[in-house]
């Protein structure tokens, strides 16, 4: 399968690093630019360098029913943060130090489906990392035990995306998300 369940988990968020994504010829894994951890160090990470216009990029995600109505699992969001209105959001950790400071759009879709358009603005340089995050409605089907959901980012200019560290998806943002 696909399909990356290897997540690092928290209670209300999976986190699908640069490394677990799949992606189109023209978009590729990059490290030159600095990231600063969690720790305040400065080091350098794997992150998505996306292509040029329909340069393309899928995190997939498996999100186990059985965990939402009350088992566990380590890749899994918990029953305990699932919102009462079955919504969740898409965070992207991004990068675009694009010379002429311009936005690098990109839509987003689930499954095929699309949901809005991200625009991901300029953060002056390609070591400045930011946040970026979408609202999925009902994306905790009811229905099915394992359902997993595909999540593309697609550049929709001729300059591309941006950078992409990571894509969490969450029940909830934190005063750090923003």
């Amino acid at each position: 399968s696909n399909f990356n369940i290897a997540a690092t988990s928290t209670s209300s968020s999976l986190v699908y690093e640069a490394n677990d994504a799949i992606f189109d010829a023209s978009t590729a894994l990059g490290s030159e630019h600095a990231d600063v951890a969690n720790d305040g160090a400065t080091k350098s990470y794997a992150y998505i360098d996306m292509g040029g216009m329909g340069s393309w990029v899928e995190f997939h995600v498996a999100v186990d029913h059985d965990v939402l109505v009350g088992s566990s699992s380590s890749s899994s969001i918990d029953a305990a943060s699932t919102p009462t209105n079955n919504n969740c959001i898409l965070l992207f950790r991004y990068a675009n130090g694009a010379s002429n400071r311009q936005s690098r759009p990109c839509s987003v879709s689930v499954n095929g489906v699309l949901i809005g358009t991200l625009s991901f603005p300029s953060t002056i340089s390609w070591n400045n990392w930011r946040n970026e995050h979408i609202v999925v409605e009902n994306c905790f089907p009811v229905s099915a035990l394992v359902e997993n959901q595909i999540i593309r980012l697609t550049a929709t200019t001729e300059e591309g995306g941006p950078n992409i560290d990571r894509m969490e998806w969450t029940t909830k943002l934190s005063d750090d998300d923003s």
